[in-house]
């Protein structure tokens, strides 16, 4: 009587406890999606560290810093959900794809910005902003009262250009303004609070069979000469189809290839700023990131996010430098009303 009770009991417990096992236990179908989002989910992770890829048509999304942000998020999921069901594989390659893109978070993200001391004729403070092609009254009183030494401006209007510089002289600004395209009413003004020793320009392949041009200057600041290009990388035509979007993406790495021989051809102190148009985790820009060293990841903290000046999102307006000392005292403003933000940095000996 008393075995049959325990045998009862035992036979009991053995069901409960294979049923919480059958609860555990995935069907193979669902095996299947999750393992297909694992894969999908590793493959995005790793393939902008690949040395050359055949899928980087992806990068035009996949590069994007937001995105990785976003797939962080999506990394942490799957670890959970593989984790709770006891698959130990797929948690563990789960749990390396969301290391790689904290890492990058890292790299990418500064924790906390960094201010200094502005001693006088040790530091050059510089300034890029698109200004969106809007009027620019209340700009050249904002550069002076912040003591901006070098700005970039972006789609600057070329009808607007020629008073603009002539304003800008009776605030001590020297002026150089480079077209963009034959195209486009609108073009690159970069301003200088010391004269220029030497203006030119560069040209790269841009859509529709034109030719993108952006300025190139030198000046010399404290007995110090300065390589300075003005940039306003290949757009992102939002409103054209997938194949125009993807054609952007190998425009941009181009024109980047072009300006990184440009640099590396070049000795000494060197800056490349304007709009990107590209975040910095982007592979497209990777040639120029190589040479140069990126101003907010020296000296800013957080995000850095400079589009769209109603809900900043993306880090596309980038001040790259090579040989100053250390970057600090970033700062991001609204503007004239534009969709980008101004981006500032003092840059130091």
């Amino acid at each position: 009587m008393n075995r049959s009770r325990k045998s009862k009991k035992y036979h009991k417990r053995r069901g409960s406890h294979s049923k919480g096992n059958r609860k555990k236990r995935l069907s193979n179908e669902m095996r299947f999606i999750v393992d297909t989002f694992l894969g999908i989910f590793l493959f995005l992770t790793i393939l902008r560290y690949f040395p050359a890829s055949f899928f980087i048509q992806l990068e035009w999304f996949n590069g994007n810093q937001l995105f990785r942000l976003g797939l962080t998020l999506i990394g942490i999921v799957l670890f959970l959900f593989d984790f709770s069901r006891k698959r130990s594989l797929a948690a563990n390659l789960a749990a390396v794809g969301i290391i790689i893109l904290i890492i990058e978070g890292f790299v990418y993200i500064p924790l906390k910005a960094k201010t200094a001391d502005v001693p006088d004729a040790r530091t050059l403070r510089v300034l890029t902003m698109n200004c969106e092609q809007q009027e620019m009254d209340g700009l050249l009183e904002y550069l002076d009262k912040q003591k901006v030494e070098l700005a970039c401006l972006q789609e600057v209007h070329v009808y607007r250009q020629k008073d603009f510089i002539a304003n800008a002289a009776e605030y001590g600004y020297h002026g150089h303004y480079q077209h963009l395209r034959r195209d486009a009413g609108m073009g690159i003004l970069i301003l200088s609070t010391n004269p220029f020793t030497h203006i030119d320009s560069i040209s790269t392949e841009s859509a529709g069979l034109n030719w993108r041009t952006f300025p190139k200057v030198e000046t010399t600041i404290d007995s110090r000469p300065i390589e300075v290009i003005g940039i306003q990388l290949e757009s992102v035509d939002r409103k054209r189809d997938l194949a125009g979007i993807v054609q952007s993406q190998r425009f941009r790495t181009s024109q980047a290839k072009l300006l990184s021989e440009e640099v590396k051809d070049h000795d000494g102190y060197f800056l490349v700023l304007g709009d990107y148009n590209s975040t910095p985790t982007d592979r497209s820009i990777r040639p120029l990131r190589r040479h140069l060293k990126d101003s907010w990841i020296k000296g800013g903290g957080g995000l850095g996010a400079t589009w769209s000046s109603s809900r900043a999102l993306f880090r596309i307006d980038q001040i790259l430098y090579r040989d100053f000392e250390k970057a600090a005292n970033t700062r991001i403003d609204p503007l004239l009303g534009s969709d980008h933000m101004a981006y500032q940095v003092d840059l130091f000996w």
